[in-house]
């Protein structure tokens, strides 16, 4: 009885080794459990589970050369590591991370890694553009420093042309009134206002329709 007691067990342990590694095989010929330590386990549970059926084989060939004691001790060991099976085949969600977590480790740092690549394309791209548009903005610098330094030229040619305008106004014997289309004063010399005894806080308003009513009373013959 103990002989058959112990073939049954071993069977049994045999194909819970099989079931095992089945189970584990699955995933990784579907590429999602792809690493080293799950190929060493699925080898491990197939070489077990292959010597104890070879170990049942073994048992049911040469059943009579087993001794009382050294049956129940093997009875014993198989019982247990049965149990231990069983109980792994039930609760393999429960120990998964023994195999998930370093597949998942390792899809992390995969993960990880592409992310980092993408990071740094990213960070080159934003490099290149940056400096792209540092470039520009130099240029538009550059251009706006040359656009004021003309600008300045020319407000400088102006005042200059200005000063010699207003020094031939101020040195000639003619009274000079500038008016532009709005009856605005543009520019007048010092002879203007001399000579037609306005005064000059008048001129200086810069409403030639108040300069002319002073100025009209001047002449003999206004109209």
């Amino acid at each position: 009885m103990l002989n058959g007691l112990l073939i049954a067990a071993n069977s049994l342990i045999s194909l819970c080794y099989f079931v095992i590694a089945f189970l584990i095989l699955l995933p990784f010929l579907r590429g999602l459990q792809k690493s080293s330590l799950v190929l060493a386990t699925i080898g491990i549970f197939f070489s077990c589970a292959l010597g104890h059926g070879g170990h049942v084989l073994m048992m049911v060939r040469s059943s009579s050369h087993y001794s009382s004691l050294l049956l129940k001790f093997q009875v014993g060991v198989d019982l247990i590591t049965a149990s231990v099976a069983i109980i792994y085949i039930a609760l393999r969600r429960y120990y998964s991370f023994l195999i998930d977590g370093p597949l998942l480790l390792s899809q992390t740092q995969e993960k990880l890694e592409l992310a980092n690549a993408e990071l740094k394309s990213i960070n080159t791209k934003l490099e290149s553009l940056v400096s792209e548009r540092t470039a520009l903005l130099e240029k538009a610098n550059e251009k706006l420093a040359t656009e004021v330094a003309e600008r300045k030229q020319i407000i400088s040619e102006l005042n200059r042309s200005n000063a010699f305008l207003k020094a031939q106004q101020e040195s000639g014997v003619d009274g000079i009134l500038v008016v532009d289309e709005n009856n605005q004063v543009v520019s007048y010399n010092k002879n203007f206002y001399q000579i037609w005894q306005i005064p000059e806080s008048l001129v200086q308003q810069g409403d030639n329709r108040k300069v002319l009513k002073v100025a009209i009373k001047l002449p003999q013959n206004p109209e």
